[in-house]
């Protein structure tokens, strides 16, 4: 028995079925502004109307562009949201497996102090007291003397720059106000 190979709907095979590829968003933008200024200078009105054809027929490929653009963008943000979940689940995990590392040793330690015992051999490896490197807590930084002050670069509040210079239309020396545009979907 002849093996049979899938047709499309007119009975082609494969291998004759055109497969036409839509044109990308820069080549849509690029075609557009062609016949948009083919429009401006065309010659009569027929040749007007048949541009303006083109341009309508451009605008209705750029909005099922732009439809499967966001089809795709919703797509990516639930992965994304999925691995931003799996991370916070991932953390919380590794932060509660930090903390029981932390109270065992705490217990360890608490233990060994009490029974005063410096080591315990194990088949695994041996506990042991240590003296860890000396630690400073400040209490009170306006009491420390100066030479122990680090000084830190200044830093500059963008946020309030902003909110003035849309309040008085002041501009300041050294910055620089701009607005872009961005896209949203809604």
């Amino acid at each position: 028995m002849g093996e049979s190979r899938p047709c499309d709907a007119e009975g082609r095979e494969p291998a004759e079925v055109e497969v036409k590829r839509m044109a990308s968003l820069y080549e849509l933008s690029a075609e557009y502004a062609g016949f948009l200024d083919a429009y401006a200078n065309a010659q009569n009105e027929e040749e007007a109307a048949e541009i303006l054809q083109s341009l309508v027929d451009i605008h209705g490929e750029m909005a099922e562009k732009a439809e499967n653009y966001i089809r795709v963008i919703k797509n990516v943000q639930s992965d994304v949201d999925g691995y931003k979940a799996e991370a916070k689940r991932l953390t919380k995990k590794a932060t509660a497996g930090e903390n029981l590392i932390e109270r065992l040793k705490n217990a360890m330690l608490d233990a060994m102090k009490l029974t005063d015992t410096q080591k315990i051999e194990t088949s695994i490896g041996k506990w042991a007291l240590q003296t860890n490197p000396m630690s400073c807590d400040v209490t009170d930084p306006d009491k420390v003397p100066e030479r122990f002050h680090v000084k830190q670069p200044d830093k500059i509040d963008k946020a309030a720059m902003i909110r003035e210079h849309k309040a008085t239309g002041e501009v300041f020396d050294g910055a620089e106000f701009r607005q872009e545009l961005g896209v949203r979907f809604r």
